[in-house]
């Protein structure tokens, strides 16, 4: 997995933000960070890419997003322009390759149309290759969307997303084998087995107590 870390810091030279992105680069092992409108001259990115301890840097063409990656990664940076880098990147350890586009798109929504056109492009060309498009929220909206294709239908989704039934629980907890290796704290397949057996049963028991029988 490429942990990566992308923030709309509005300044990177705003007093805390290095210190905050190097802790959580620390913390959470990031191979990539990603500073949308850093407000700062490009030619400060190599400065911060050291104050950062990353590897490799680059930014768009009018200084809108700044990348940092690691040597964990390796990033072909595919096209850029004044609201996109869209990257090719792939994961040392890690088989295949897929697209990242990283976006700090304008406000008015006649001046996204050329960043639409260029995400609808790479979906045409690229459309076996996993792809992905990151930036801030409120200007990404549900026209870029279109150009990700629908990998899982909305019915799948909804199965997916649906709180499993007693019945189903029951059907997994009795299909496990019960001399399966335990869990840390040892309790294996059997365990849970008889623990749903008496559940029934206790869960019956109730019923009765409840109707006064």
């Amino acid at each position: 997995m490429i942990s990566t870390i992308v923030w709309n810091a509005k300044g990177i030279n705003t007093q805390g933000v290095v210190e905050r992105l190097k802790n959580l680069k620390n913390i959470h092992h990031v191979s990539m960070i990603v500073v949308l409108e850093p407000f700062s001259d490009n030619n400060n990115i190599n400065m911060f890419k050291s104050m950062l301890a990353m590897d490799n840097a680059t930014s768009n063409i009018n200084g809108k997003i700044w990348l940092f990656w690691t040597t964990d990664i390796s990033c072909t940076v595919l096209e850029t322009d004044e609201q996109q880098i869209t990257c090719e990147i792939s994961h040392t350890e890690v088989q295949g390759i897929y697209i990242k586009t990283f976006v700090s798109a304008k406000c008015k929504e006649y001046l996204k149309e050329p960043l639409w056109d260029r995400l609808l492009h790479f979906a045409d060309t690229r459309d076996t290759t996993p792809c992905c498009t990151i930036g801030e929220e409120k200007l990404i909206d549900e026209i870029p969307m279109q150009c990700i294709p629908r990998m899982v239908s909305q019915e799948h989704n909804d199965s997916l997303k649906r709180i499993p039934s007693i019945e189903e629980l029951k059907e997994v907890v009795y299909s496990m084998s019960p001399n399966s290796t335990g869990r840390t704290d040892g309790l294996n397949g059997y365990f849970f087995r008889m623990l749903a057996y008496y559940q029934e049963r206790f869960d019956g028991c109730d019923s009765v107590f409840s109707k006064g029988r």
